[in-house]
């Protein structure tokens, strides 16, 4: 018999953000690790992360801008996040709500 780890959150599955229903965040989780997409109405992208108990942070491009960029997610509850970006060189550049869609 093999031990498998229990991960606290599986965030995988479509997301948005709390008034801009034109983004489709879609996660894929395979145990600690986990892939984006996403698509807006002005950008779209792709990126990569890990889970850690109630937090997920992502590492993403961003085609339209031709930028990489950082993504922190708290789970707040079965169907929600908090989610920080930031530039690069570390630079908050946005806060948002997100749902699950």
């Amino acid at each position: 018999m093999v031990a498998m780890p229990a991960y606290a959150w599986d965030p995988s599955g479509n997301w948005g953000i709390e008034e801009r229903p034109d983004i489709d965040f879609r996660v894929a989780c395979q145990g600690d690790t986990c892939n984006v997409a996403f698509q807006s109405a002005r950008s779209k992208g792709k990126g990569s992360g890990y889970v850690l108990n109630d937090k997920m942070i992502i590492a993403y491009y961003e085609y339209s801008s031709n930028t990489f960029y950082f993504l922190t997610l708290t789970k707040n509850g079965e169907s929600r996040m908090s989610g920080h970006n930031y530039e690069f060189n570390c630079k908050s550049v946005a806060e948002d709500k997100w749902v699950r869609k």
